[in-house]
């Protein structure tokens, strides 16, 4: 069945900055509320000063805030925050989108004796928060059998492997 898959999402955004060149471990960001804001001519989410009503603010777990931090340890942190500086500053949504696909979700992976035709999940991917939220394993679902094939990639060196099964 698919499903929001929570933070384990956050390793294919991260994969997706180190693969497009953009991602320098040691870049900081300031880790705390992420307040939406959208210039719809440029197409471009960035993070607003207060909240201007794009209906969403985006914290970390519990609110907390890591103050100034490098995205290495956002990742060993599991901050959503930062996968949102990632997709509002290094990564465009556009281009995570096409790594979405890449990976091979919200389409069936295709083992042999597994059905799919229940569930391939959904990409909620219309506005500027669902784009975001998906970034952190939120807002869009996925099997787990995506996710087993999309990690095969990142653990692969970018070879993408169907996943299998012995009875």
């Amino acid at each position: 069945y698919a499903y929001e898959p929570g933070s384990v999402f956050k390793g294919f955004t991260y994969a997706s900055a180190i693969d497009l060149g953009v991602y320098s471990h040691t870049d900081t960001f300031y880790a705390d509320r992420f307040y939406i804001g959208y210039d719809p001519d440029k197409d471009k989410i960035y993070r607003a000063k207060e909240d201007v009503g794009m209906g969403s603010t985006i914290n970390d777990a519990l609110g907390i805030n890591f103050g100034t931090i490098s995205f290495d340890e956002g990742f060993m942190r599991s901050s959503n925050v930062a996968v949102c500086e990632l997709l509002a500053n290094y990564i465009s949504p556009a281009d995570f989108e096409t790594y979405l696909d890449k990976f091979g979700f919200f389409k069936p992976v295709g083992t042999y004796g597994l059905s799919e035709t229940e569930a391939i999940g959904v990409k909620n991917f219309l506005y500027p928060s669902d784009k975001l939220s998906t970034a952190f394993g939120q807002a869009s679902s996925v099997t787990a059998l995506q996710l087993v094939q999309g990690y095969t990639a990142i653990f692969n060196d970018g070879k993408m492997m169907k996943p299998y099964y012995i009875d």
